[in-house]
């Protein structure tokens, strides 16, 4: 099996058959070098080419879904942060974190919504 990519030998292990020219393999998770087994769809070419597509477009939708909520959390912490800030001003004294290390990550995680994907 020479010169035979190693998607495409896979699916041809999955299917039982070598596959045609006009079928391709397409990687439902998007990376190119996961060759496992249940990462392939053999598919032809026309639908390749619109699942791909599309599968490209959820994902910039989501990275950009995905940026806001990261946008509005840190922009929530920058003003928590400017207020403890100010209170320890007006108080006279020099501001000191009452956050626990790795708590931040706590609370992203921790929302309500998180996309695992």
């Amino acid at each position: 099996m020479r010169d035979v990519l190693i998607h495409r030998a896979v699916a041809a292990a999955l299917i039982g058959r070598d596959l045609n020219k006009s079928e391709e393999v397409h990687h439902r998770d998007g990376n190119r070098l996961n060759f496992h087994w249940a990462n392939l769809i053999v598919m032809g070419q026309k639908d390749h080419g619109w699942v791909s597509a599309r599968q490209a477009w959820y994902m910039r939708e989501k990275d950009k879904r995905e940026k806001k909520e990261w946008d509005e959390f840190m922009a929530e912490k920058e003003n928590e942060f400017r207020d403890e800030v100010a209170e320890a001003r007006a108080a006279g004294e020099p501001w000191r974190s009452a956050r626990k290390d790795g708590k931040l990550q706590q609370e992203w995680e921790g929302r309500a919504y998180v996309s695992r994907d």
